[in-house]
């Protein structure tokens, strides 16, 4: 991720922020967009374009509980081998 100054701009009485035009332009993002806003720091705020799906937002955000493949596959087994176990506790 590269930092790049894109202007400056101001908080209208109503709490509207407006965004240099062409850094919008320059990202991609449209009127209408919806975005998600996350606070980093005391001073420091997070614009992200909303997805168009839940699964693209959900998207690498989980990697510090599954850093990888393989350890989110062995969880998942060891989650299923408990349900089977449970389940057969139901059988007649």
């Amino acid at each position: 991720m590269k930092l790049q100054t894109a202007g400056e701009t101001k908080i209208s009485p109503r709490g509207a922020v407006s965004l240099p035009s062409k850094l919008l332009r320059d990202i991609g993002w449209q009127h209408g967009d919806k975005v998600f806003v996350e606070l980093l720091d005391d001073d420091v705020v997070l614009l992200t374009r909303k997805p168009g799906s839940l699964a693209e937002a959900l998207a690498g955000r989980l990697t510090h509980l599954f850093p990888g493949g393989d350890d989110t596959r062995r969880f998942l087994d060891e989650e299923r081998a408990g349900w089977e176990t449970f389940d057969r506790r139901f059988d007649p």
